[in-house]
C-alpha cells in the first residue's frame, strides 16, 4: 500500500554520473498516476474503508452468491435430464472414454494407464476400478509381495518399480513400450492414456521438523518417470501413429 520512487526516495543515494544508465535501468518502477493513489488512500480513511467493506461483502452474499446457487440448479436439472435421456443407451455414466470400444476399422481399441505406488491405499483402488473399466494397467509396486494381488487378472499387468530406481524406471517404460508395439499385430490400436504418478513417502509432522530426504525422492521420483517415459512416447507417435 506503500508507493514510491526508489530513485527520488531520500534514503535512497544517487548514482555517480558514470554508473547512471544502469541504475535507471535497474530502477524502473515507475508509481501509478494520481488518480489510483487518491482512490487507494480515500479507501482506507473511515468513513468510507467501511462503507466499501460492507457495500463489497453485502454485493458477495446477497448477489453474486444466490447467482451461484442458482447456477449449480440448473446444472444439476441438465445433468440429471441428460442422464435420463442416456440411460436407455447404456452411456448414463457419461463417459467420453470407452477403452474396449471398437473403431471403425473393426480393431478393438486398448487404452492403457502406467500407476505408481499400487501396492496399497489410491494407487491399489485406482487399479482395480480401471481394471473393471477395461482399461489395461500397469500397476508398479515397491515390493513383490504386492504384485501378488494382481495375480489372474488379464488386464491389470503389475511391475516390479521403485520411482527412485532409474534401473527398474527404465524396464517399467520399456514394459509398456513392448506392449504398444505388439498392438498391431493382435489386431488392436492400444494407445496409452495415462500416466499416474501416485507413489510417494508420506511423513507426519511440522513442515520445519521435517527432513528434506523425503521430499528429494518424491519430486526425483516422478520427474524421473515421466522424463524416462514421455520422450520415448513421443517417439512412438511420431514412427508408429500411437
Amino acid at each position: 500500500r506503500i508507493l514510491c520512487d526508489l530513485r527520488n526516495s531520500p534514503i535512497m543515494p544517487r548514482a555517480s554520473s558514470q554508473h547512471a544508465d544502469h541504475s535507471d535501468m535497474e530502477y524502473s518502477m515507475n508509481p501509478p498516476g494520481p488518480i489510483p493513489q487518491h482512490l487507494n488512500k480515500l479507501l482506507h480513511v473511515p468513513p468510507f474503508s467501511f462503507l466499501f467493506y460492507g457495500s463489497f461483502w453485502s454485493f458477495i452474499l446477497l448477489v453474486a452468491s444466490p447467482l451461484a446457487g442458482l447456477v449449480l440448479i440448473v446444472m444439476t436439472l441438465w445433468k440429471l435430464a441428460r442422464y435420463v435421456v442416456l440411460l436407455p443407451f447404456g452411456l448414463a455414466d457419461g463417459r467420453k472414454i470407452r477403452p474396449d470400444a471398437v473403431g471403425k476399422d473393426g480393431k478393438k481399441n486398448e487404452l492403457a494407464v502406467l500407476i505408481t505406488g499400487c501396492d496399497s491405499g489410491f494407487g491399489c483402488d485406482l487399479t482395480f476400478e480401471l481394471g473393471r473399466k477395461g482399461f489395461v494397467v500397469f500397476a508398479g509396486c515397491l515390493s513383490k509381495e504386492a504384485m501378488n494381488q494382481f495375480e489372474g487378472l488379464s488386464n491389470i499387468i503389475p511391475l516390479k518399480m521403485d520411482v527412485t530406481d532409474e534401473k527398474e524406471v527404465e524396464n517399467a517404460v520399456e514394459t509398456v513400450m513392448n506392449w504398444l508395439v505388439e498392438g498391431p499385430v493382435q489386431h488392436a490400436d492400444r494407445h496409452f492414456h495415462a500416466l499416474v504418478n501416485n507413489a510417494g513417502i508420506g511423513t507426519g509432522g511440522r513442515i520445519d521438523w521435517l527432513d528434506l530426504k523425503p521430499y528429494r525422492q518424491n519430486m526425483e521420483g516422478e520427474k524421473a518417470l515421466a522424463s524416462s517415459y514421455f520422450p520415448n512416447s513421443l517417439l512412438k507417435i511420431l514412427l508408429f501413429g500411437f
